[in-house]
């Protein structure tokens, strides 16, 4: 495990993060929008009435849909996502109110982008998530010009994002999503999957280092067919194993757990074997690794509770955790890690709370300039990074 302070990150100009002769390139991603409300405890009763007629139909009840709200948990609500925001937005006027895309794989590319990496995207996004970011994140699609991507008709997937006020400064965000029922592009994804191995190998050649990301899986796993997904798995694999091959300096893949929820227990081991197993960092919260946890104990594959378990007994060599408090990095080696490789990961770690803090603050990607600007106001005492 892996801790760090700020001052490991004052003096980051150093780090292999920050050399902008790196690509980034995404091989798999979805296609939602978050609608971000900010609410007040009392306000949750508005929100389970609503559910009232609709309980039995997704699975749940009104005690477990109460209990998400009061946990910052995470639930699946298709087919109600779009319905539930109109409401939201008819009934809850005075509330700070932010809209942004959902895609994981879409913020890191923007974000990719803004640190000046070559960035190849690839996928179609939805006309109505293009809108979204030209009235709530211009700074974003600006961004956008210099990344490869298609305009798409398919229909968006919409994920509910509340924000409670606790009364002591904090909030919890409860995650209500709709996309297995919302997100329609199947067919997009599997085709571009076909010309990743092409793109990577671009990437590489105009590049000294590439990082791959795989995010947003619940874009097939959430959406198709049962032998779509079985297809999807297929070429998954054997990508991501050709990809594997290269060892080296040269190329880190990074796979995301995004979306598990939305997954039965069978079909996150087939996850787990065909896509996760690949990884050269697995990262998840503390929701995902759960479920992942109770996959796997149903098949005897992982008997500890230690997140560590996935390092030691299930093939995964870096596991990064993040949770709304902290971040965790795990990592199986034969010997330990020379002290030069345990700074760069903590400048990582550090690195990455202080971008997604700062993302939050001003609602647009994060560049360098920007952290240039925190940085020197938090050695100048200006600034309480927590």
């Amino acid at each position: 495990m892996v801790n760090g302070k700020v001052s490991d990150l004052l003096h980051f100009r150093d780090s292999l993060f920050f050399d902008n002769d790196l690509s980034f390139v995404l091989i798999c991603g979805g296609a939602c929008t978050d609608w971000i409300f900010t609410l007040e405890p009392e306000d949750h009763g508005k929100i389970l009435d609503w559910f009232e007629g609709k309980y039995d139909s997704l699975g749940f009840d009104r005690e477990t849909l109460g209990n998400v709200l009061r946990a910052n948990g995470e639930l699946p609500v298709h087919p109600y996502g779009l319905e539930l925001r109109d409401y939201m937005l008819e009934n809850f006027h005075n509330v700070p109110l932010k809209v942004q895309h959902g895609s994981q794989g879409l913020n890191a590319a923007i974000q990719a982008a803004a640190f000046g990496f070559n960035v190849s995207y690839g996928h179609s996004i939805s006309k109505d998530n293009l809108e979204t970011l030209r009235k709530k994140s211009p700074a974003s699609l600006e961004l956008m010009k210099g990344i490869d991507y298609e305009e798409g008709n398919h229909e968006p997937s919409v994920t509910v994002n509340i924000r409670t006020n606790m009364g002591n400064g904090t909030t919890a965000n409860v995650y209500l999503s709709d996309a297995r029922e919302r997100n329609y592009n199947a067919e997009g994804v599997l085709k571009h999957l076909d010309d990743a191995e092409e793109r990577i190998e671009k990437a590489r050649k105009q590049s000294s280092g590439v990082a791959i990301l795989v995010a947003d899986l619940q874009v097939m796993g959430h959406s198709v067919e049962r032998d779509k997904f079985s297809e999807y798995l297929s070429k998954m694999d054997e990508l991501l194993g050709n990809i594997s091959k290269h060892t080296g300096e040269e190329i880190r893949m990074v796979v995301d757990c995004g979306g598990l929820n939305a997954y039965s227990d069978e079909e996150i081991r087939e996850l787990f074997k065909n896509i996760y197993s690949h990884a050269d960092v697995l990262g998840c919260n503390e929701f995902e690794y759960q479920s992942m946890k109770k996959a796997l104990d149903r098949e005897k594959m992982c008997g500890k509770t230690e997140p560590s378990c996935f390092v030691t007994e299930n093939g995964i060599v870096n596991l990064w955790i993040h949770t709304r408090d902290k971040q965790t990095y795990f990592s199986r080696r034969k010997k330990k890690p020379e002290k030069k490789e345990i700074e760069k990961i903590a400048k990582a770690l550090l690195f990455s709370n202080l971008t997604a803090g700062l993302s939050i603050e001003q609602k647009d990607p994060v560049t360098l300039e920007d952290l240039k600007g925190k940085i020197d106001m938090v050695k100048s005492g200006k600034y309480a990074f927590r």
